[in-house]
């Protein structure tokens, strides 16, 4: 992941900073989700690819295999998590949020 959000609720003043939505990388996959358990958004970890991490080890091989992964919160292993969306409400108080201007991470 590269590029992050900083999602703000206006009503009870809730933040976030997420990507907003599905991003990938050669490795992984993440979603942006709200946790059921904790009421927070959330990156998830929802899919990998094994053969990657293997041929990055070894220089060999092509196989885009993907792994679906267990999805859980990683701020409280919940496991009741649904997709979350740059227009879906607030997990706190279910109000419009908003999205600030992106953030970059460089690796």
């Amino acid at each position: 992941m590269e590029v992050f959000h900083n999602f703000v609720c206006p009503d009870c003043g809730y933040k976030a900073q997420v990507n907003g939505g599905v991003d990938s990388c050669e490795a992984a996959t993440f979603e942006t989700m709200v946790c059921a358990d904790c009421s927070q958004l959330v990156d998830a970890l929802v899919e990998i690819r094994p053969r990657w991490f293997h041929r990055q080890r070894n220089g060999q091989g092509k196989d885009k295999t993907k792994t679906k992964c267990v999805v859980f919160c990683p701020k409280c292993n919940g496991i009741h998590l649904m997709p979350w969306g740059q227009h879906s409400p607030c997990p706190k108080c279910n109000a419009a949020m908003t999205a600030g201007q992106p953030v970059r991470y460089l690796a």
